[in-house]
């Protein structure tokens, strides 16, 4: 059932709204994966994770879901 609702969400399509100037409108999947389809001037926000800290928090759930 999750998956199913994920794949919904995903492929709903968001409309322009003009009291909501924040919505950025399409697919959420498209708008995820492929943020220029809709906007040539959207700039990548990525930011470099710290490679000891990612090592820490992997360290701290390798228990989970054994």
């Amino acid at each position: 059932q999750v998956e199913y609702f994920a794949h919904l969400w995903n492929i709903h399509s968001i409309r322009n709204q003009k009291n909501r100037p924040y919505l950025i409108p399409g697919k959420p999947v498209l708008n995820y994966f492929h943020p220029h389809h809709r906007n040539p001037d959207v700039r990548f926000c990525g930011k470099k994770c710290d490679p000891a800290v990612l090592q820490t928090l992997r360290q701290s759930i390798a228990g989970y879901g054994r």
